[in-house]
């Protein structure tokens, strides 16, 4: 009897051995992102609205590989973008994502093979607004017969009285020179303009943009690379008018709902400032907006 149970605790054993064996020569999947320059590979920061491209390989371990997913977390909020299943002993795949918003996204690559084994990749996707940067804009005073004193940020373009007359929806400001205001850039709803002969009538017009404009401080210009640092220094806008302007002045300005580029936030930077009477005063200025 003796013999007979040393043998069945000796079969045992053997057999927990072999298990114990077994498990230890599971070997997890391998991941890899694709290299090139037509793939994102590591983190990146790029203008909201890109798109990128993202290629995967993965090969099996000890098992089939079966699942493979993608969750990006913007926000702490997670959510899962691509869950496939499959078996296959290789995994070979592109994918393109559009990246709409300004903000930072962290996205998990995860490969699972049947045994619940897993390998990952990591990267951070970082969208900023792009910016258009606009320089030299001339914009003449109230008596200039050359060039016009209205300035449409849509694009880029300055108006003369007769073209934002007719077309007031791009007119976002205007400049003009006072007495006491001096070199000023105003909203064509601001009723400063009543004072000014030259442009009394844009009291008429519809719309009257209300764009808003500060005086800044504290502002490196240099530093004004895209959307996201132009929301930032672009706050507290109450007025419609800026006066008194000197050279060097950094003014924070968001256009109205009712202009032809609405709600935008941008900075304009104060080049030169020419002349203060008759028809040669004019202002040119460097203008930096979200698109």
């Amino acid at each position: 009897m003796k013999k007979t149970h040393l043998i069945i605790v000796t079969l045992i054993f053997a057999g927990f051995t072999f298990l114990t064996s077994c498990t230890k020569d599971k070997t997890p999947p391998t991941i890899n992102f694709k290299g090139g320059s037509a793939y994102t590979s590591s983190d990146v920061t790029v203008d909201a609205g890109s798109t990128l491209k993202f290629g995967i390989t993965a090969t099996n371990g000890s098992s089939k590989l079966e699942r493979f997913k993608i969750v990006a977390t913007s926000n702490n909020t997670p959510i899962t973008v691509v869950d496939t299943t499959f078996s296959s002993d290789s995994f070979n795949q592109d994918y393109s994502f559009e990246f709409p918003d300004a903000g930072e996204s962290r996205l998990t690559f995860t490969i699972t093979d049947k045994d619940g084994q897993t390998a990952d990749l990591n990267l951070t996707v970082t969208t900023e607004a792009p910016i258009n940067s606009y320089t030299a804009v001339l914009l003449g005073g109230q008596l200039n017969p050359d060039n016009g004193s209205f300035y449409s940020t849509a694009d880029n373009s300055v108006l003369k009285l007769s073209e934002a007359r007719t077309n007031p929806e791009k007119a976002d400001m205007v400049y003009y020179y006072g007495s006491t205001n001096m070199a000023s850039i105003v909203a064509i709803s601001d009723a400063q303009l009543l004072a000014v002969p030259a442009f009394a009538e844009c009291d008429t017009w519809n719309p009257k943009n209300a764009t808003l404009l500060k005086l800044t401080s504290g502002v490196d210009w240099t530093t004004i690379t895209n959307g996201t640092v132009i929301g930032n220094a672009v706050s507290g806008l109450t007025d419609t008018h800026v006066n008194q302007l000197n050279v060097g002045d950094i003014i924070a300005f968001q256009t109205a709902s009712t202009s032809s580029n609405p709600s935008k936030k941008g900075l304009f930077k104060v080049l030169e400032i020419n002349g203060t009477t008759g028809a040669d005063r004019s202002i040119k200025i460097e203008v930096k907006i979200q698109k």
